[in-house]
C-alpha cells in the first residue's frame, strides 16, 4: 500500500458538511456580445446558465453532458471559481466559492481540457512547481511524489521531459499534479479530448481506483457519449438549462423512445442518399399511432427512426418495402436518442 499523506495543511475551517460535496442554488450567468458580433445577433446579450440546480453527493462521479453552447463550460468556470456568477450560489462542502474562493481553492484538483503541464521539464519537476504554487513545503514532498508517480504509473518514466510523453502518459501527470494537495473534489473539463481511446481506459481506471480509496468526487464535462456511460449520474445541459439529472441507464429509459435503424439496399453504383430519401418518402406515407408523422433522419448512409412505437412501422416497412432494405435494427435508445428526445436537438449540433 502506497502511503500517500501529504503535508499537514490548515484545513479545520475550510469545511462545512452538509452532506454535499458540491451544491448549485439558482445559478444564471450572462455574457455580453460586442461590436459586429451584437449587431449581427440582433442582441447585447447572451445567456448562458438560466437558474441551474442540483447537488453532488461526496464520493460521486458527475458528468455535464451537453453540446458546444449548451453552457456546461460556463458551470465548470464558476464551480472553479474562474468565474463569478450573476446570480446564485455555489458550495463546494458547504464553502461558497463566490464570498471564499481561496478556501474552496484547497477543496478540489482541476484538470483542464487543454494541457497544463510544462512540456520542457520531468514530471517530477512539474509536481514540484505544483507544490510551489499550493505552497506546500519540499522536504515533506518527497514520500508524497513518489506514491503518486507510483499511483499514476509514472515512476519509470518520472524524470523524463513530458513533452517526449504520450498523450495519455501527460494526463496522468496533470492528475498526479491535481492530487498533490489531497483534493476532496477533482474537477475535469473534457478530460478525454486529447486522448486515444486506450488512454481514456487508463485515466477511467485511475478514477475509478481514486474514488475507491479516497473517497474523491469527481465533477466533469464532457460531449462524449462513451465517457457519459461510465459516470455514476448525468446532468444534462441544453441552452443554459438543466434538462435532465439522472443516471445514464435511468435517462435511456425516461427517453420513451425506441430506435429504428433502416439500412437501404443498394446495387454497385447506386446513389445511397436517393435510395434513403426513397425511404424516408414510404415512411412519411405512414402515420404514427398518434396521428403525427415518422421522424426520419439519414444518417451515415443509414435511415434513423426515433418513435416509442417504431416496431409498427418496422412491420409495416417489411410487408410493402422489403425489397428496399439491406438490414433493419430496432435498438434500446441512447443516451443522445434521449437528448433529443428531452430538446429535439442532436448532440452534435
Amino acid at each position: 500500500m502506497v502511503d500517500l499523506q501529504a503535508p499537514e495543511t490548515d484545513r479545520s475551517d475550510s469545511v462545512e458538511p452538509n452532506g454535499h460535496a458540491i451544491e448549485a442554488r439558482g445559478l444564471s450567468h450572462a455574457f455580453m456580445r460586442r461590436g459586429r458580433e451584437a449587431k449581427r445577433n440582433g442582441t447585447a446579450r447572451i445567456q448562458a446558465l438560466r437558474d441551474v440546480q442540483f447537488t453532488v453527493g461526496s464520493g460521486e462521479i458527475v458528468g455535464v453532458l451537453g453540446p458546444n453552447g449548451s453552457g456546461k463550460s460556463t458551470l465548470f468556470r464558476i464551480i472553479a471559481t474562474l468565474l463569478t456568477a450573476d446570480h446564485g450560489q455555489v458550495r463546494l462542502f458547504g464553502v461558497d466559492v463566490g464570498l471564499q474562493p481561496a478556501r474552496a481553492r484547497n477543496l478540489f484538483g482541476i484538470v483542464f481540457q487543454s494541457p497544463a503541464v510544462d512540456r520542457m521539464l520531468s514530471a517530477r519537476e512539474n509536481l514540484h512547481h505544483q507544490a510551489a504554487l499550493y505552497g506546500l513545503k519540499p522536504r515533506d514532498l518527497t514520500g508524497v511524489m513518489a506514491g503518486l508517480l507510483e499511483r499514476f504509473d509514472l515512476t519509470g518514466r518520472a524524470d523524463d521531459p513530458v513533452g517526449m510523453l504520450s498523450g495519455g502518459f501527460q494526463r496522468r501527470v496533470e492528475l498526479a499534479k491535481a492530487m498533490l494537495h489531497r483534493p476532496r473534489i477533482l474537477l475535469m473539463d473534457e478530460p478525454s479530448a486529447s486522448i486515444d481511446p486506450a488512454a481514456r481506459l487508463e485515466m477511467w481506471r485511475h478514477l475509478q481506483a481514486l474514488r475507491q480509496s479516497d473517497g474523491l468526487t469527481v465533477f466533469l464535462t464532457t460531449h462524449l457519449l462513451e465517457e457519459a456511460e461510465r459516470c455514476d449520474r448525468l446532468l444534462m445541459m441544453h441552452e443554459g438549462r438543466l434538462v435532465a439529472d439522472g443516471t445514464p441507464t435511468q435517462l435511456k429509459a425516461d427517453s420513451g423512445v425506441a430506435v429504428l435503424n433502416l439500412t437501404p439496399r443498394h446495387e454497385p453504383g447506386d446513389d445511397p442518399d436517393r435510395l434513403s430519401a426513397r425511404l424516408i418518402e414510404a415512411i412519411a406515407a405512414q402515420t404514427t399511432p398518434d396521428g403525427g408523422r415518422w421522424p426520419a433522419e439519414k444518417r451515415d448512409g443509414q435511415v434513423i427512426i426515433r418513435h416509442p412505437h417504431v416496431n409498427r412501422l418496422a412491420a409495416e416497412l417489411l410487408n410493402h418495402h422489403a425489397s428496399w432494405i439491406e438490414q433493419l435494427h430496432l435498438g434500446h435508445p441512447t443516451l443522445e436518442d434521449a437528448f433529443v428526445a428531452l430538446t429535439g436537438r442532436r448532440l452534435e449540433e
